[in-house]
This record gives structure tokens, sequence and C-alpha cells, in this order.
């Protein structure tokens, strides 16, 4: 009757259903050992830190310059052209904060952007994984309240196949860069 259903596209009964057709891949234990995302994540934190860093020291430098600009001005040390160019100066400074805060926020799209990759790696492996069938159901399980799974079977976790077959793709991927 199984068979049958399938071919004929209807909808399975869930007394028709095993428990073995329904696995999972546990998600927390993914982001912390496939060695993909752990790279991401540390280059990432690398970048985020250097930008932020040379962000607030760009944001200091402008304000100090800025302020002692201001002062040299009203104690009449600049002529009206010298502060003109002082001007000039703090223009480019602040054109160059604001590019740092560009590409703070081009960064997070960036780590967006690698998600998604990531996302699509794991898809695409999960389908050459099943190619065979085995499973009904991949779904995804984490230890968070949003999860759609609360309790799996030990035995139905397929997470450490998985994460060994995603490593070594990417060893693979490195080594041939």
């Amino acid at each position: 009757m199984k068979k049958d259903s399938v071919k004929a596209g209807l909808p399975i009964k869930p007394s028709e259903i095993k428990a073995s057709d329904i696995v999972y891949v546990n998600l927390d234990t993914l982001n912390v050992k496939y060695e993909r995302i752990v790279d991401a994540s540390k280059t990432n934190r690398v970048k985020q830190a250097k930008m932020e860093s040379d962000l607030q020291r760009a944001k200091e430098q402008f304000q100090n310059d800025y302020s002692q600009s201001e002062q040299k001005f009203q104690a009449g040390k600049l002529t009206d052209a010298e502060m003109e160019e002082v001007k000039k100066g703090l223009q480019a400074e602040q054109a160059s904060v604001i590019k740092k805060q560009d590409d703070m926020q081009n960064l997070e799209a960036d780590v967006q952007r690698q998600m998604g990759d990531i996302q699509k790696t794991l898809s695409d492996f999960l389908a050459r994984y099943n190619s065979e069938g085995h499973y009904r159901y991949i779904m995804a399980y984490s230890g968070n309240m949003g999860s759609p799974i609360l309790l799996g079977k030990k035995e139905l976790d397929i997470t450490s196949d998985v994460l060994k077959g995603l490593n070594d793709e990417y060893h693979s991927t490195k080594k041939s860069k």
C-alpha cells in the first residue's frame, strides 16, 4: 500500500510512516563542529573586531580634530582661508568615518550571504546523502525552544555522518583552491 500511494502521489497515512523514515541533524553540533562554519566565524570575528577598532579610532580622531579646529578658530588663531582648509580636511575625515560604517554594514551582509551559501551546501549535501531515498524526512534539530523537534531518539540522529561528509568535502575544496 505504501509504495502504491507514493507512486500515485497520494498522501501517506501517518500509520504508514516508520520511525526510520524520519531522521534529524543537530544544527547546534554543526555550528560548533562544521569546520566551514568555524573558519568563517573566526574570520568574521577578526574582521569585525578590526573594523570596530578602526571605526572607533576614526570617530575619536574626527572629534578631536573638530574640537581643536573650533578652539583655534574661536581664539582667532586661524584665518578664514585656513579654516576653509581645515573644513575640507574634516569633511574628508567624516567621509572616512561614514565609509567605515558602511564597511561594517557590508560585513554583516557578507556574513548573511555566507550563511546562505552554507545553508545551500548543507541542502545539496543532504540531497546527495539521501540520493537513494532512505529517508522521507531529514529534520533540523536545535536545542532552543524554536526548534520544531523537541525530542528525538539518538538512533535517528545522523549528525555525525553528515558532519563527517561536510568536513571531508570542505577539506577537499580548501585543498583544491
